[in-house]
């Protein structure tokens, strides 16, 4: 019998066959092998080379390969365009395996023109997806579709392939040649991917966003907040000065004559109106015998020319503390003069402000702002020395006064002494009355 030729395909065990399978020619005598031929070839076919196998005896997934790719993702200061087949096919395990093989082919091409603290990180992520290499896949098909998007994507989906296949990577005997050829989907029409947040649109390429152009578009309209946010402060502030109380009446008796001018002159300017009484008794620091010196040498202070012309002296203790604050005001601008306007200053008490409420300011009193040992003037006995004529007849009117405040003040005690004896005497009858109001929080 002369000998043939023949093709004897020997698929390896455990395995199914998809399509057409890849067959292997051995050459093998015509004659009809016996039993034992036919074991000892079923016996060595594990052996022979059929179809390529893609598994793996261990893990090659590290622990914390998301750790890496985040460090890839936060070190990208813009997303590079890259490209991702939209059509694979949904496969078990398949499409997580196909697609870290085109990933990697991109990370590749990414390293030509990254820098070298990019390479390093693309270097990181590529040792993680580097095992797809050890199987050898087919060649791309054609039905493949890609469409643009950018590494961002790009990375959070080989992050989720890779926790897709960590758990079924490594088992024995879990092989995935039937992986090797890429395969699409029947239907060509597939949806777009999704958008993955931080990165751009999956169908348009990422163009760089010109920060200096943003920021010279943002200055005017930083400018013009500014603007309005300034107005609206000093409308505020105008409010609230017009809010204020009309006349603060301050009783000048017992202040230092500087300290009170310059809380005087400050409030004025703010708009409001002020009404200093009793300013004989205003106290100046220092001996009186000091002061007056200081006083008699300002008094020398005048035009030889023309002494009608200034400077002008005044005596009376109300102007001397007029001109201390004039001194501390630009009175000779429209908004000093207009502030002047708006205080008053007085010798005594007289009406209607000997019966209003006085005010003292703590900050100027004689008693918390100087010592006790240290010496002080009254600015009515250095008027009436210098040249003030009514400090006798200011004195007789105060005198006056105090007399009539002090009937008022007895027909005051008197009434509320009534009031608190009427309280008393009707305090049994409206008792439940005042416990509901108590406990309503409508009295105290």
């Amino acid at each position: 019998m002369s000998p043939k030729s023949a093709l004897l395909s020997l698929p390896r065990p455990c395995h199914r066959h998809e399509g057409s399978p890849a067959e292997m020619t051995v050459l093998a005598p015509a004659w009809s092998p016996n039993s034992s031929l036919l074991l000892l070839l079923l016996l060595l076919s594990p052996c022979l080379r059929g179809t390529p196998d893609c598994y793996f005896s261990h893990s090659p997934i590290s622990s914390n390969f998301h750790m890496r790719i985040s460090e890839l993702t936060d070190y990208l200061l813009k997303d590079y365009p890259v490209t991702v087949a939209i059509n694979l096919q949904d496969e078990k395990h398949c499409k997580a395996l196909w697609s870290l093989f085109l990933a990697h082919r991109w990370i590749e091409q990414l390293k030509t023109v990254a820098g070298s603290k990019m390479q390093k990180l693309l270097e990181d992520v590529n040792t993680e997806i580097h095992f797809v290499t050890s199987c050898t896949f087919q060649p791309l098909p054609e039905c493949l579709r890609f469409v643009q998007t950018n590494i961002s994507h790009l990375l959070q989906d080989t992050c989720s392939q890779l926790l897709a296949l960590k758990p079924c990577i490594g088992k024995a005997c879990q092989n995935f040649s039937r992986c090797l050829e890429v395969q699409c989907q029947p239907d060509s029409s597939t949806l777009l991917p999704p958008e993955s947040p931080g990165a751009l649109g999956a169908t348009e390429l990422p163009k760089p966003q010109p920060r200096q152009l943003w920021l010279l578009l943002l200055l005017p309209l930083t400018v013009v907040l500014l603007a309005a946010a300034w107005c609206l402060r000093w409308q505020r502030t105008r409010r609230r000065v017009e809010l204020r109380p009309g006349v603060l009446v301050l009783d000048g008796r017992g202040h230092l004559l500087g300290r009170l001018a310059a809380i005087v002159a400050k409030q004025v300017l703010l708009g409001r109106k002020v009404v200093v009484v009793r300013c004989e008794g205003i106290n100046i620091s220092g001996n009186f015998y000091r002061n007056k010196l200081k006083y008699l040498a300002f008094l020398r202070k005048r035009m030889n020319t023309n002494p009608s012309r200034g400077p002008y002296h005044f005596r009376a203790p109300s102007r001397i503390f007029w001109r201390t604050v004039r001194g501390m005001l630009p009175h000779k601008t429209k908004r000093g003069q207009a502030a002047l306007e708006r205080l008053k200053v007085l010798d005594g008490i007289p009406p209607p402000y000997d019966k209003k409420k006085r005010m003292v300011v703590p900050a100027a009193l004689k008693v918390v702002r100087l010592k006790p040992t240290r010496k002080f003037a009254y600015l009515g006995r250095l008027a009436h020395e210098v040249g003030w004529k009514y400090q006798a007849v200011t004195a007789t009117l105060e005198e006056k006064r105090k007399e009539k405040a002090k009937i008022h003040y007895r027909k005051k005690k008197q009434l509320l002494r009534l009031r608190k004896q009427a309280e008393k005497n009707v305090e049994k009858k409206i008792c439940k009355f005042t416990e509901v109001l108590k406990t309503n929080g409508l009295l105290v």
